[in-house]
């Protein structure tokens, strides 16, 4: 076996004088020699190596000498199959041949390490390790070097707070691991080198201002706030590394370049507020912790091929991020890109579920194609006031505010959508006509304030909710061939509102829900059972007869104003609220032959309406015919309402009461 390029070195011809200095030297150690006449060569190397028979050829003229088991020196001559320790000296006999002195290279240098450790007791205490593991220890000013021949830990808390350290390499790389918080606080800190290092524990590093780049190539493991407030970090390389701890590089303010070629998992927080950082690329990765890039605010790209869930916050406000490609996303976590208000594109290819806030206020998104995705959970898109076009070909359920304010949306494709949550597309003023076939709920204010929708077309849904088109002006078709149930205040104020395609599946209809609707006309209500608070309200477009077959309850001002409805067929209707029927103006008949019960001014200011036959009524309150009876009108109703106070106010305001 060839030497190597160490021990190459370390064989040197030297002269007289230089001969006498080290013999001199070594005297003053192992005591007085016999001879030194006929040296010429002097070898030395470091205390273990080992020398193979292969070897001696370089070594001419050179005894070899062993360190035996007993303490005992023996010659090891040239061709000596035995291979043994360098040692102290060799000789033959009473002539001395040659001198092997134990060769110790430096290989630890601790800048700024002289007030801790003085002495070379205080090192190996520090270390946990022999002092007669430590050689060539020297202090020079403040900075202490020496040769370390084993393993070694920095210990927990070993420089915690310490303001002295400048620097420790090891080029011996002998430091395994450096302990929970080694190298906390040393602000004066600027430079470490341990190859070996393969754990680094909790907060290591935190806090040490002063280190610029830092190099682990073996190390496995770092640990929680590992690096955490490192200001200065620009650059740092971890070749082998898997796991980064939580908070491993918080506000590393500075931190331009991280290499992770062989990154697992990622931590929770990991390099939030890494403020300078531009690109992240680690495609080996597969666990991905929570607001791992929080406000990252110079992150332009990302790629992640192999994590499959994005936990909450992960990009959190990472305000110059334009473009993630993740072909392995299943799961997009609460508010993961909220605020990334530069990201135009995305490239989500198997997303299944879009968690709430997930892309809120992303304003520069202007089209999105999630076909994997199932869910959109509330708020995902709410405030990207760029977004033009969604593409959500299997996506069942939108949850509330989704796509709230989204003002660019023109266009929507949910071939699969059957929940719409509340206030979903609320405030959405770009959207003009939506069609979504498979839909069967549209939850409370679901379009609100989409001021240029036109139509809609929802042909399978059967429950429309409050508010959900509410003050629609520009709205004139509505598809309700399936509907079954309309919310309070649905339709109110749409006015421009002229075709209603199918209403016959309807049951019921909310308080206000077509109020202030002046372009509606009239339809035949033929399987509503109860109709709430003012429902038709105002609309002044009813023209005809009003039939309701199935009516089994009217409530107040249901058709208040509607001064077009000229007849009215209750069916079953058993009550009708206050002022259910006031001022419609136009009306002459009313066939109410269920009716039992009827509030305040029902009929208040029906002119037309010359006469009443309400053969059930058994109940009416004292203004039940209030601003309608008069001279000329004609009331007819059961013998036992004789001495109901209505009946009776009736008669006194002039109509003609007559009993059956």
């Amino acid at each position: 076996m060839a030497l190597n390029s160490f021990q190459k070195r370390a064989i040197k011809k030297i002269g007289t004088t230089l001969t006498n200095l080290y013999l001199n030297n070594f005297m003053s150690t192992y005591g007085t020699l016999l001879d030194i006449n006929g040296i010429d060569r002097i070898a030395y190397f470091l205390p273990d190596t080992m020398i193979a028979e292969a070897e001696y050829d370089i070594l001419t003229d050179v005894m070899i000498a062993c360190y035996n088991a007993n303490g005992t020196y023996s010659p090891l001559t040239n061709g000596n199959p035995n291979a043994g320790k360098v040692v102290s000296f060799a000789h033959n006999g009473t002539m001395i041949d040659a001198i092997v002195f134990p060769y110790y290279e430096v290989n630890t240098f601790i800048n700024g390490g002289a007030a801790k450790f003085p002495t070379l007791n205080d090192l190996a205490s520090f270390l946990d390790i022999s002092n007669n593991d430590i050689k060539e220890f020297t202090v020079s000013g403040a900075n202490v070097e020496c040769c370390i021949l084993v393993n070694y830990e920095i210990p927990t808390n070993g420089f915690n707070l310490d303001l002295d350290i400048v620097s420790w390499i090891d080029t011996g790389d002998l430091c395994t691991s450096i302990g929970a918080g080694g190298f906390r606080g040393a602000t004066n800190l600027v430079a470490v080198q341990f190859n070996a290092v393969e754990s680094i524990g909790d907060n290591a590093f935190r806090g040490c201002n002063g280190l610029t780049i830092v190099s682990f190539p073996n190390a496995i493991q770092l640990g929680i706030s590992c690096f955490q407030s490192c200001n200065s970090l620009e650059v740092a390389y971890f070749l082998t590394c898997e796991t980064v701890g939580n908070y491993c590089f918080t506000s590393c303010i500075g931190l331009e370049v991280i290499e992770l070629p062989n990154v697992i998992t990622i931590g929770r927080n990991a390099f939030q507020t890494c403020n300078t950082l531009q690109y992240a690329t680690f495609d080996t990765c597969t666990n991905l912790g929570r607001y791992a890039f929080f406000q990252c605010t110079s992150l332009i790209s990302v790629s992640l091929e192999n994590v499959a869930t994005l936990l909450d916050h992960v990009f959190d406000a990472c305000t110059s991020l334009s473009s993630i490609v993740m072909s392995s996303v299943t799961v997009i976590g609460s508010y993961c890109f909220q605020g990334c208000t530069s990201l135009d594109n995305v490239i989500l290819n198997n997303v299944l579920t879009v968690s709430s806030y997930a892309f809120y206020n992303c304003t520069a998104l202007t089209t999105i194609n999630l076909d994997t995705a199932t869910q959109i959970d509330a708020n995902a898109f709410e405030f990207c006031t760029a977004l033009e076009n969604i593409q959500f070909a299997n996506v069942v359920t939108i949850g509330e505010y989704a796509f709230k304010n989204c003002t660019s949306l023109v266009g929507i494709s949910l071939d699969s959508c059957e929940t719409i949550g509340n206030y979903a597309f609320q405030g959405c003023a770009s959207l003009s006509i939506i069609s979504i076939s498979s839909v069967l709920t549209v939850g409370n204010y679901a379009f609100m304030n989409c001021v240029n929708l036109i139509e809609c077309y929802f042909p399978q849904c059967t429950t429309y909710g409050n508010y959900s088109f509410m003050n629609l002006t520009a709205l004139t078709n509505v598809d309700l061939r399936s509907a079954i149930t309309i919310g309070h205040y649905a339709f109110k104020g749409c006015e421009n509102l002229n075709n209603l395609e199918g209403v016959n599946s309807i049951t019921t209809l909310g308080n206000s829900c077509f109020m202030d609707c002046l372009s509606l006309p009239m339809y035949s209500w033929l399987s509503v059972e109860t109709i709430a608070d003012n429902a038709f309200r105002n609309n002044e477009a009813m023209l005809g007869g009003l039939i309701l077959d199935s009516c089994v309850s009217i409530a107040q001002a249901s058709f208040f104003g509607c001064i077009g409805i000229t007849t009215v067929k209750l069916g079953m209707a058993e009550s009708l609220g206050n002022q259910c029927f006031q001022l419609c103006s136009g009306l002459i008949s009313v066939e109410g032959d269920s009716i039992q019960s009827l509030g305040d001014f029902v009929f208040a200011s029906d002119t037309s309406l010359p006469l009443l036959y309400l053969p059930s009524l058994n109940s009416a309150t004292q203004s039940a015919f209030g601003y309608w009876a008069a001279s000329g009108k004609t009331l007819t109703v059961p013998t036992a309402m004789a001495t109901n106070l209505g009946v009776i106010q009736a008669q006194n305001d002039g109509a003609t009461i007559v009993l059956i």
